[in-house]
């Protein structure tokens, strides 16, 4: 499986690893999917995504037209992973995004939550998609 990074949300990712003084976002990934292939087309920046009930983090799906493929945080860490290994994101994608740009750049890493007896992330493979 692969995920393809459209322009929009890179630029998000990148807008976002400038300035050290703005706190560290979190939201929803946007887009669909093709077969084996997730392609992000869009960050949509939501406060705390990780902190929504399931019935909530349905309805705003719901409000997108079903284009919600995950979320994703730029302060990663084992208690946001924690929130994502549960039934509601099973199939979904998780990302994270660290760093600055002054220091070499943000690093995005994305994974696909899945279950395997437990709950598991899946790291893939991030293309620009340009």
């Amino acid at each position: 499986m692969n995920v393809i990074l459209g322009r929009e949300a890179e630029a998000v990712l990148r807008a976002a690893g400038v300035p050290a003084r703005i706190p560290p976002l979190e939201g929803f990934l946007l887009g669909h999917r093709r077969g084996p292939v997730f392609f992000v087309e869009r960050l949509l920046p939501f406060g705390a995504v990780f902190a929504l009930t399931e019935d909530e983090a349905r309805g705003i799906g719901r409000i997108w037209g079903g284009a919600i493929l995950g979320v994703f945080t730029l302060r990663p860490g084992p208690a946001r992973r924690r929130r994502v290994l549960r039934p509601a994101f099973c199939g979904t994608l998780y990302g994270e995004a660290a760093g600055r740009m002054r220091r070499g750049g943000i690093r995005l890493r994305i994974f696909l939550v899945d279950y395997d007896r437990s709950f598991v992330l899946k790291p893939l493979t991030v293309k620009p998609g340009g």
